[in-house]
């Protein structure tokens, strides 16, 4: 495939390319063969903020090239006449956590500690004593997963503090969620446009100190739990964050419905 891909580069004289995604097996060989004749690839990707789509010359997902210093995104705000006002916060002591497909590359390649969805549950389910009493915990499955976590589901029916909700919209969840955590999804900026606070568990490229709370292992996790009543939002840095992403990253209109 290597050699195949650098006679197509070569014979076609190709300078530029779009690829999707970029992370995949077939993917990487084509990014090298692109490397070996200074051909430049421009990467798409399904948006980060719905209704838009991603075009990076860097890259998808935490290897894009978002600036990842919280003072950028402050001059965002200072400049930005209308901030981007939230939902209610505070609604119920609810932790949000959505599940991602196991095998996309969000998890298989920045996901160092979570490796997949039971791994998620368990470790979530273990630490969970050292929330307060008041804090319960729903998780929602990925829609698009082929896995339907049937006997999983049925595990948590009657916990006392951990349940699944299949039936409600995302937007909801997390609208009637004090935190959202997830590993790496875009839930999680989902979450930011919400002010809502976000945990998260995995490598994502909106791990910007004031920004979410990072847990890079079970230790860090279990001292979020047991100080979170003190975690806050910087609603500045929030605003300052969503209006680039909106305003000057991402790409206007669903690549889906052009």
């Amino acid at each position: 495939n290597y050699w195949r891909y650098c006679s197509a580069i070569k014979n076609n004289s190709i300078k530029f390319l779009i690829m999707w995604n970029g992370l995949k097996y077939k993917q990487s060989i084509m990014r090298l063969a692109a490397s070996r004749y200074n051909t430049h690839i421009i990467f798409m990707e399904n948006g980060l903020i719905p209704g838009m789509t991603t075009i990076d010359q860097t890259g998808i997902n935490y290897q894009n090239s978002v600036p990842r210093n919280p003072d950028f995104f402050l001059k965002y705000c200072k400049t930005f006449n209308t901030p981007i006002k939230g939902c209610n916060r505070n609604i119920f002591k609810t932790i949000f956590i959505p599940f991602q497909v196991n095998t996309d590359s969000q998890i298989v390649k920045f996901s160092p500690w979570i490796k997949n969805m039971h791994t998620l549950v368990n470790v979530i389910e273990e630490l969970s004593s050292h929330l307060p009493e008041e804090y319960k915990i729903i998780f929602k499955t990925h829609p698009k997963c082929p896995e339907k976590y049937k006997e999983l589901i049925d595990n948590f029916k009657n916990h006392p503090k951990i349940c699944f909700d299949n039936h409600s919209e995302t937007k909801a969840l997390i609208k009637n969620a004090e935190i959202v955590c997830t590993i790496n999804s875009t839930v999680g900026i989902e979450a930011l446009m919400q002010y809502k606070k976000v945990i998260t568990l995995g490598l994502a490229f909106y791990n910007i100190d004031g920004l979410v709370y990072h847990a890079k292992d079970k230790t860090e996790l279990r001292k979020i739990f047991t100080s979170i009543e003190k975690i806050s939002i910087n609603s500045s840095l929030i605003s300052g964050f969503i209006y680039y992403l909106t305003c000057v990253y991402q790409i206007p209109g669903n690549w889906e419905f052009p």
